[in-house]
């Protein structure tokens, strides 16, 4: 059986995310020489955006860029395929206040993410100019 591609988790979570919770979705969102798979954030104005990260099987790889991004992002998660979702150390996710994202037949929140700690008020305004800017 052939895994899933990165693209297909991406377009199912941020499909769910737009239809079924009605928030606004940014995909491939760019943050200085990256670019976050999903960013969504609520439809009021000065609401917090949460960048989520989506690997099929990577945690480690996804836990290591949604940290980074907790400078850019106050909340942030990583979605993970459900068919790789055993090997994730959980504990790891707690400790950081990251969310981890199972992406399957359902998406299911498996851990909330937390308001991260390393959040820069700076950066959040660089942010919030780009999405005046974008008319976002």
């Amino acid at each position: 059986m052939q895994d899933i591609s990165e693209s297909k988790l991406v377009n199912k979570l941020s499909s769910f995310y737009y239809f079924n919770k009605k928030l606004h979705v940014y995909l491939e969102y760019p943050i200085k020489q990256k670019k976050i798979d999903i960013v969504v954030k609520s439809h009021r104005k000065k609401s917090n955006k949460h960048a989520i990260e989506v690997k099929i099987k990577d945690w480690k790889k996804g836990l290591e860029q949604s940290l980074k991004n907790q400078i850019y992002f106050p909340y942030c998660s990583l979605a993970i395929s459900e068919k790789y979702l055993h090997r994730v150390k959980k504990d790891q996710f707690l400790k950081e206040g990251i969310g981890l994202i199972s992406i399957g037949k359902n998406i299911q929140k498996i851990i909330q993410s937390k308001r991260s700690k390393f959040y820069n008020k700076k950066k959040k305004n660089l942010l919030n100019s780009f999405f005046q800017y974008e008319g976002k």
